[in-house]
């Protein structure tokens, strides 16, 4: 029987292997030209509420403004780091508490991983406290004790005379009250680290959706470029609908992370932007069928949210062309009104039967934008009616 573990570096990347059949390949990223703070994140969610209103000063302070901040942090709620304060970290590392507890290789892994980027300081979110032989969180010490960094800041609760390990460990340890509000001891902690005076802050945390507002899913991005529907057509759409609705009618586009710019590319262009919310990549996929329940409506070129409109019953109109028909389009009832341009209308029922008996897509010659602009604000419009939030003293259809 061959080894256990065996770890082999070939060239730049290393090679685990496992029970001499399971291989894991390990490539660690190039070192930052920039110093690196690697800040490891507090215990859970609560703790992380008392932190995050002043992870935005990081970069505000002369001290830190030009390092590659990177966060360690639970894996259970990276998803709520990532919406609310991603801006504030360029990189962002998670683990699973649990199997980092009990798989030794996987500890090793981020550390490693971590390691490779030479951080020049480490930060530790979870105080030491007095009479106790190190933080309360055995993982976070580990991390601390193994993460190779000129410089390792913590605080302590009370005295540390009791507390060897931690000052071992630390060569920075900020010894705060032991009857301090969290919020005030965490402020006095980070003017501390950032060598600057924090202003008097507020712990609100800004919401991407308002429960008394009403919201218009829409949806740009497609998986292929002839579904997808020009950035004129967009503007000239949405500036229709924000023109004759109130205020309290929100234009939510939905997408991943890396159809930002493409969203950014239409709201560029919106006359009243703080109307429209870009949520790409800040609503998790399982939150997009209970949001799109809770629409009025959604626009949407043909793309995987319509499917989960339609799962949901949300109203929805779909921009079309002749790609993927008649596999994936049209739905056989009135939940989904596809548009498609007058060319396909006019050749659907002669379509050569090798596409359909195959269900392979015709050739993608008549694709979404040949949609009259007229075609389509008309069928808009009479969503606006059916929902009831036509503002007909502004109308300019």
């Amino acid at each position: 029987m061959g080894k256990i573990v065996e770890i082999k570096k070939l060239g730049k990347h290393t090679l685990i292997t496992l029970f001499s059949f399971i291989k894991i390949k390990y490539i660690p990223k190039k070192k930052q030209n920039r110093p690196v703070l690697l800040i490891i994140g507090p215990v859970g969610i609560g703790d992380y509420m008392f932190f995050r209103p002043f992870f935005k000063y990081i970069k505000q302070s002369l001290k830190f403004k030009d390092y590659y901040t990177v966060y360690l942090g639970r894996e259970t709620y990276i998803d709520f780091i990532q919406n609310f304060d991603g801006q504030y970290f360029d990189e962002i590392i998670t683990f699973n508490q649990k199997t980092l507890l009990k798989t030794f290789i996987s500890k090793w892994l981020i550390i490693n991983r971590i390691n490779s980027l030479k951080p020049d300081v480490l930060y530790n979110t979870t105080p030491l406290y007095y009479g106790r032989p190190s933080s309360v969180d055995a993982l976070r010490t580990f991390f601390a004790k193994h993460i190779k960094a000129k410089t390792k800041f913590i605080s302590s609760i009370g005295k540390l005379s009791n507390n060897t390990e931690g000052s071992k460990i630390y060569n920075r340890i900020r010894v705060s009250e032991n009857k301090e509000f969290e919020m005030d001891r965490v402020k006095k902690e980070f003017e501390t680290l950032l060598d600057m005076k924090i202003p008097d802050i507020d712990n609100e945390l800004n919401t991407l959706l308002e429960i008394n507002d009403k919201y218009i899913a829409v949806s740009v991005a497609a998986t292929s470029s002839n579904r997808l529907l020009k950035n004129h057509k967009w503007v000239k759409l949405i500036n229709y609908i924000l023109d004759n609705t109130n205020s309290d009618v929100k234009i939510v586009f939905l997408g991943a992370k890396n159809d930002m710019p493409l969203i950014k590319n239409v709201m560029d262009y919106i006359k009243t932007p703080e109307r429209c919310i870009n949520a790409a990549g800040k609503m998790i996929i399982s939150f997009v069928p209970m949001f799109l329940k809770k629409c009025l409506f959604s626009i949407s070129v043909e793309s995987g949210n319509v499917h989960i409109a339609h799962a949901v019953g949300c109203k929805t109109l779909c921009l079309a062309g002749d790609f993927f028909y008649p596999r994936f389009h049209p739905y056989k009832d009135d939940i989904v009104k596809y548009l498609y341009p007058d060319e396909f209308i006019e050749k659907m029922d002669t379509l050569p039967n090798k596409y359909i008996q195959s269900q392979l897509p015709p050739p993608p010659e008549i694709n979404v934008n040949l949609i009259k602009d007229d075609t389509i604000i008309k069928n808009v419009d009479d969503l606006l009616v059916w929902a009831k939030v036509k503002n007909t003293n502004n109308s300019v259809l």
